[in-house]
This record gives C-alpha cells, sequence and structure tokens, in this order.
C-alpha cells in the first residue's frame, strides 16, 4: 500500500494519477536596495528595470501534473528534488 502513493512534502499524490513531471528552473527578479553588486553572491545577472537596477536568478524546482489537471510545484528548498526523482521513477 505505500507504494500506491508518494508523499512529496506535505503533498500525498496517488502514483497512478501522474500524468507528468520534470524539473526546470524560475527566474526572479528582485530590485537592488542595497549593497554593492560585487558583494551580492550567487547574482547571475544584472539589468535594468524601470530605471532600476535588479537582479536575475533561477531557482530549481520540481513540478507534479496529475490526471485531474492538478499542478503541483516543489522548489528545492522544499524538499531534496533529486531523491524525489529517484523515487517517482522506481
Amino acid at each position: 500500500m505505500s507504494n500506491e502513493f508518494i508523499t512529496i512534502g506535505e503533498t500525498r499524490i496517488k502514483r497512478s494519477n501522474i500524468k507528468s513531471f520534470g524539473v526546470c528552473h524560475s527566474e526572479e527578479k528582485k530590485i537592488r536596495t542595497y549593497g554593492h553588486p560585487a558583494l551580492m553572491i550567487g547574482l547571475a545577472l544584472k539589468r535594468k528595470l524601470n530605471g532600476q537596477d535588479f537582479f536575475e536568478w533561477g531557482k530549481r524546482y520540481l513540478y507534479v501534473t496529475t490526471y485531474q489537471n492538478d499542478n503541483y510545484k516543489f522548489y528545492d528548498t522544499q524538499v531534496n528534488i533529486d531523491v524525489v526523482i529517484k523515487e517517482l521513477t522506481r
């Protein structure tokens, strides 16, 4: 019975209901309010937004879509994506 469902984060999904899943990156935009750009660690790209400096960087997430058109996103800060992918492909 434990193989019938998978628990990702706090969400329990029936395996036979999973239509597709995968890993993507989303880009977040943050307006710089303080600090020098050289001091901000982990920022990938600097651009202008309405005359203000902002930075973009990606967040990795796992998406799961079911046959009932339920769409779930689990960010890498919530779950260990690599472990969940291994569990889904078993």
